[in-house]
């Protein structure tokens, strides 16, 4: 049993509704678990920032200890180059003296610019550039007295050679121990940095594991909700399915009988204008003025065009469209019957593609070729004169070419209307509900009428 309006429309209220706070819940946890994977990626992001300058802090610190161990270096072998001259007057020592100096004085300029940033190892340099001085101005002493034949026990002078040496490995300590207590401080931040981001992470894991929790508890109980849903609307689909089946059955019942109806109504007008077509041959026979009976002829000629269409609908199974090539070579047989004789043969020869038009488009295109190819006839070529008329529809995929053309005189040099004009008045008309116009091409030898129209049905 079908469930009733009230209590379709009421348990589809429910779901909608369900679905509302469904997907506000999803959203919210969704949310919620994004904002908490930025918070902590932008903490994260924070301490690889901080680590990476830590990083660069404690290169820069081993830089500094490396160019204060170079300079402990150089100073020392300058102190053992100017003990070689006292003990063996050699002066190749003394060249090392001041080979060694200009690097000590380097180093000692390359340890003041790794430390400007920090005040105490400023300071630092500039007592050692102090003890520096003076152990220059010690070894000058030395060398110089060592020259003129004085020794270390001499009473001229106190070499304090050895002492200012010592001085500046004891400054030098000071300087490392500045460096390594840096080293530590910065390695003490750093790992209270990496202690923060690890708690953050965890609380952050906590927390995606309790949405991801609610999460999946709120899509089990929606997951139930929806297959309770999904078996009540299956039912319904059932119950309207049969309802559109019935329907459609009725519809397909209904379309039968109509397109019976229209093929009877098609039929009735083509034997209703075949009648009036036999009342005007029957008129025409019985004038005898020639220009009466030409002009009954044409309107039997045009009648019979709208009489082919007709019978193209009822003995078709379409009944909508026409096909043009088979309409045409009907309409184009019969003009040749009536338009061709003994005394003035007259040859059509159509060439057409395989297209279809709709009923009034057709009617249309007919009384247009019907009127060409009757002027062509009678105008193009001399009475006892034999000749051709061409009629070509060609279909270039997005419009048709209608082509009409003879190789008779042409059009008159005056431009004077043959006949009455009614038919030129009539394919201006029929042009015009066709939304174009019919060209005549001045440079062919006879009368060529163009006529360009759209394909589609």
């Amino acid at each position: 049993m079908s469930p009733l309006p009230a209590e379709a429309a009421d348990r589809a209220h429910r779901q909608v509704r369900g679905e509302r706070i469904f997907n506000t819940l999803v959203v919210g946890c969704v949310a919620l678990g994004f904002l908490t994977l930025v918070v902590v990626g932008a903490i994260a992001a924070s301490v690889l920032a901080r680590n990476i300058n830590f990083t660069g802090l404690v290169a820069h610190t081993y830089q500094v200890q490396s160019a204060i161990s170079d300079f402990r270096a150089l100073d020392e072998r300058i102190e053992t180059a100017r003990r070689g001259y006292l003990l063996s007057h050699d002066e190749r020592f003394v060249t090392g003296v001041k080979t060694i100096r200009g690097q000590v004085d380097a180093a000692a300029a390359r340890i003041g610019q790794l430390t400007a940033d920090n005040p105490a190892q400023r300071a630092n340099v500039a007592t050692l550039r102090t003890l520096l001085a003076r152990q220059t101005q010690a070894i000058d002493v030395s060398l110089a007295f060592a020259r003129g034949g004085a020794h270390d026990s001499s009473g001229f002078y106190q070499d304090t050679g050895v002492a200012i040496a010592r001085d500046i490995r004891r400054q030098t300590d000071t300087m490392l121990a500045e460096e390594q207590k840096k080293l530590a401080e910065r390695d003490q931040a750093r790992r209270a940095s990496v202690d923060r981001l690890i708690v953050i992470s965890v609380a952050a894991g906590l927390l995606l594991l309790a949405v991801g929790a609610g999460s999946l508890l709120i899509i089990l109980r929606y997951t139930r909700d929806l297959t309770a849903s999904r078996a009540a609307l299956a039912e319904l689909n059932r119950g309207l399915e049969a309802e559109v089946a019935s329907r459609t059955l009725d519809l397909q019942a209904s379309n039968t009988r109509l397109e019976a109806l229209l093929g009877e109504v098609n039929h009735r007008v083509a034997n209703s204008l075949q009648l009036v077509s036999a009342f005007v041959q029957m008129q025409a026979q019985a004038v005898d003025e020639g220009v009466a009976r030409s002009a009954l002829k044409d309107t039997q000629r045009r009648i019979e065009a709208i009489i082919q269409v007709h019978r193209r609908l009822y003995s078709s199974g379409d009944v909508t469209s026409v096909n043009m090539q088979d309409y045409l070579e009907a309409l184009v047989r019969e003009l040749e019957d009536t338009l061709s004789s003994a005394a003035s043969p007259r040859r059509l020869r159509l060439v057409s593609d395989e297209v279809r038009l709709e009923t009034d488009r057709a009617v249309s295109v007919g009384v247009i070729v019907n009127e060409l190819v009757t002027n062509a006839c009678k105008y193009a070529y001399r009475r006892g004169e034999p000749g051709e008329v061409r009629i070509r529809l060609a279909d270039g995929g997005g419009s048709l070419m209608l082509t009409v053309e003879d190789d008779g005189a042409g059009m008159p040099p005056d431009g004077a209307v043959q006949g009455t004009g009614l038919g030129g008045r009539l394919i201006r008309a029929m042009a015009a509900s066709l939304n174009s116009e019919v060209i005549y091409d001045a440079a062919h030898s006879g009368v060529r009428a163009t006529l360009r129209l759209a394909s589609a049905a």
